[in-house]
């Protein structure tokens, strides 16, 4: 019963504070999400850009790409790798990779720069004798650094279409 009456105060506050969640479909205009599908995302240059790219298509709208898109989003990404934590034979026994990303979010009607940030991702992982095992670990942290940034990326554009839906 205690339990119970927590949730219940917990919920009726956040309500009384004005909390909505963003992604909530806010009836008339379809809030966020629908501007979600609206974006199309820049082409993959290479591996690591793919990996971002699509971790940003299935966030941002995981029914498909956009068939009439109002929005592009251009990513510039660079990654560093450097070692740290040191065996007494000087090889390396940890890895930490970094990702950033630079996005911008453009109107393609007029062309106009609607927000643009960079984002950051440090993952690390362990190097051990197994070549394979580095390589997956390697693979491994690239892929949760492009989930990451793509989940920063989407959250930062979620903000900035809220903001735009709520001026009147």
């Amino acid at each position: 019963m205690k339990r119970l009456f927590t949730y219940v105060a917990l919920t009726l506050s956040l309500a009384a504070c004005g909390f909505t969640p963003m992604l909530a479909d806010r009836g008339d205009d379809g809030g966020v999400t629908s501007d979600f599908s609206r974006v199309e995302v820049a082409s993959a240059q290479d591996r690591l850009s793919q990996l971002v790219r699509n971790a940003l298509l299935d966030d941002l709208n995981p029914y498909g790409e956009s068939t009439a898109p109002q929005y592009h989003l251009d990513l510039v990404l660079s990654e560093e790798t450097e070692g740290f934590g040191f065996r007494s034979d000087e090889s390396v026994t940890r890895i930490n990779y970094r990702l950033e990303a630079s996005y911008r979010l453009i109107d393609l009607a007029d062309g106009a720069l609607l927000t643009e940030g960079t984002v950051r991702s440090n993952m690390a992982y362990d190097v051990v004798t197994s070549d394979f095992a580095n390589f997956s670990a390697d693979q491994d942290a690239r892929q949760r650094t492009a989930n990451q940034i793509a989940s920063i990326i989407v959250n930062r554009l979620g903000l900035y279409f809220r903001s735009e839906n709520s001026t009147p």
